[in-house]
């Protein structure tokens, strides 16, 4: 193939791609202002499509499910859904846009406080109990499950399915519940589930791993030969003050302008708006777009919903406990080719890390930035950017050196180790 016309059509892909990150955030940010002003029972925080032929179009309700009352109504918006967006895009329920399969629209929502368990049908509710008094949508046929769109769909595949669709949530799945002493994401059925599978009984909370203070690596139960969490009553990470909920800081999105010519940085903050979630630093003439380095790009720095981080290419890394952060995606308007000189910094949400500069140095040690090219690529394996290395942000952060542009995260691979030899030797 004519390598011009390749460039072109990459080109072309990026900008598309750049384009739908930036009305994605738009549009969420509408929605979210939009939810704020109507949607004032903190139980009902979905927003039925507007396209809805019924009464309920466009009200708040637990979950998209409960926008339909009939089977038929149901099936009706699912087949109208299928006909509103070119090939290669899907339709955002809440949103009203099309956005291409690389985008995600926005997510079913978290279930937390009074309600943290999540129903069949993708509402919130106090437990398993709770979703039998609540609301009951039209059910789904034999061999289909309901998705958080609220639509039924084969059940094959299962929750990966889901996500093929086009459909994403954060916090946990149906039938598990947030667990409260772990990560955001971390889920189980009940709070006896959630002791175990996060090794710190609520109110104590996980901040991390007890490591030995010598190298900073994970300690093990000298009699299960388990990895030992650090459980306390709040965490202390980075500048500011601690918090009584395990430490996790996905960034709000944001898009800038970088120019080669004068170099710069991109810094976006957590969602809170309280910390800094991931920063970039470049000097003059860290990249170009073919030939030229007189071409500024628009930069789009993205979350991940959890639905992505439990079951896309870093679930593994999740479930082990080896996420150090939140995963951040970035997002150019062009194809760049970068020079050289390119920084990535991201926070590392540790006690241990945060206690100290040299324990920062031997956390970073034994971390590794890595990266993926797609994350809706499920079965992606990620790549690696190198260990770590302090940079010049304050607190401890990991720092790498960019090579191209997609998601990233950070790992402890001294965790990702002792679960590999673990699973080599029983």
């Amino acid at each position: 193939m004519d390598p011009l016309a390749t460039c072109d059509a990459k080109q072309r892909e990026r900008a598309v791609r750049q384009e739908d990150a930036f009305k994605a955030s738009i549009s969420m940010d509408a929605l979210n202002k939009q939810k704020a002003m109507m949607c004032t029972n903190t139980t009902k925080r979905m927003l039925c499509p507007k396209e809805l032929s019924t009464g309920l179009a466009g009200t708040c309700v637990g979950a998209l499910a409960e926008c339909f009352t009939t089977a038929l109504e149901m099936t009706n918006y699912k087949a109208a859904k299928e006909l509103k967006c070119a090939a290669g895009e899907k339709y955002c329920d809440q949103q009203g846009i099309c956005l291409g399969w690389h985008t995600q629209c926005a997510p079913a929502n978290m279930c937390s406080g009074a309600t943290p368990y999540r129903c069949a049908s993708w509402a919130c509710a106090a437990d398993a109990a709770g979703c039998e008094a609540g609301i009951q949508p039209p059910a789904c046929g034999a061999g289909e499950q309901r998705c958080p769109d609220g639509l039924c769909y084969p059940e094959n595949g299962g929750l990966l399915a889901c996500i093929y669709y086009g459909t994403q949530w954060d916090g946990c799945p149906p039938g598990t519940m947030q667990c409260k002493g772990g990560e955001r994401g971390v889920c189980a059925s009940d709070e006896a589930s959630c002791a175990n599978k996060v090794g710190c009984a609520w109110p104590l909370i996980k901040c991390g791993w007890k490591r030995d203070p010598s190298t900073g690596k994970p300690k093990q139960d000298p009699t299960s030969g388990k990895l030992v969490p650090d459980c306390q009553t709040n965490c202390s990470v980075g500048l500011g003050p601690p918090v009584a909920a395990p430490p996790m800081r996905p960034p709000k999105d944001i898009t800038q302008a970088l120019d080669p010519r004068t170099g710069g940085q991109l810094e976006a903050k957590s969602q809170d708006g309280r910390n800094s979630a991931v920063k970039i630093q470049m000097p003059t003439n860290a990249f170009k777009v073919g030939d030229r380095f007189d071409k500024p790009v628009n930069f789009s720095i993205t979350s991940v919903p959890d639905s992505l981080v439990q079951h896309g290419p870093f679930a593994k890394h999740f479930e082990r406990g080896a996420l150090l952060g939140a995963l951040i995606t970035i997002q150019p308007s062009a194809e760049v080719d970068i020079v050289g000189g390119m920084t990535l910094d991201i926070p590392m949400l540790d006690s241990f890390a945060n206690s100290d500069d040299a324990k920062c140095r031997l956390f970073l040690q034994n971390s590794k930035m890595l990266a993926i090219k797609d994350i809706n690529n499920v079965s992606e394996v990620p790549e690696s950017l190198g260990t770590c290395v302090k940079g010049d942000m304050p607190g401890c952060w990991c720092r790498a050196n960019l090579t191209h542009f997609s998601t990233f995260a950070v790992v402890d691979d001294t965790v990702n180790y002792y679960f590999h030899k673990k699973l080599l030797f029983t």
